[in-house]
């Protein structure tokens, strides 16, 4: 059976970068944090087409193993999500119809939406992203975000500007300082919010 890295010290589990570099990703490294999970229902063919990273904080908050868990629902894979009817779409918000420049949705008139990473501390089962996020753990490249900067500050309409993903907490202190410097200088932004739940399943 497959071993997970256990912390060595209460230190190393409040450390974040040791819970994100340890984020659980498969289902013999999540069974040694949840006893009794069985594979019954190919939950491996779940995770190869919708990844899975669970942080070993977020792991240990589990009571049951099923899905009247909350957490347990929200974290592990669902045999549910290979239902793939005509009817649903891998884009079930239609994000790309109001993307005017790649990574940047612009639905409502005074906010838009920045995509600034493909990467979260944990994925979640319910994510209308998933055709993306976590497919290729990664920084959005510079010019991209540059893009989204660009049509923002040409759009005099949009004072609300959300920093999303992926989970945007999880771009490096200097490239988040920059987008939110960059964006400061727009006189017509007056706000700038970041989209995470890494307070939540990753709060070290």
């Amino acid at each position: 059976q497959e071993q997970i890295t256990k912390p060595n010290t209460l230190q190393e589990w409040n450390d974040w970068k040791w819970q994100i570099r340890n984020r659980i990703r498969t289902l013999e490294q999540l069974s040694n944090y949840v006893p009794g999970l069985s594979n019954s229902e190919n939950l491996g063919a779940v995770i190869a087409k919708y990844p899975m990273a669970i942080t070993p904080y977020y792991a240990s908050l589990i009571r049951r193993v099923d899905f009247s868990d909350p957490i347990f629902r929200m974290s592990v894979p669902n045999p549910q999500e290979m239902y793939d009817p005509p009817c649903l779409s891998e884009d079930p918000l239609e994000e790309h119809v109001d993307m005017p420049v790649p990574g940047l949705i612009h639905r409502y008139r005074d906010r838009a939406l920045v995509i600034a990473t493909t990467t979260c501390s944990m994925y979640c089962r319910h994510c209308t992203r998933r055709r993306f996020a976590g497919q290729n753990d990664s920084q959005s490249p510079s010019d991209r975000i540059q893009q989204g900067i660009d049509y923002i500050a040409r759009t005099p309409q949009v004072r609300d500007v959300l920093l999303s993903g992926g989970d945007a907490l999880m771009v490096s202190d200097k490239m988040l300082e920059s987008i939110i410097k960059r964006l400061r200088a727009i006189p017509h932004v007056e706000i700038i919010r970041i989209g995470t739940r890494t307070p939540v399943v990753c709060p070290q």
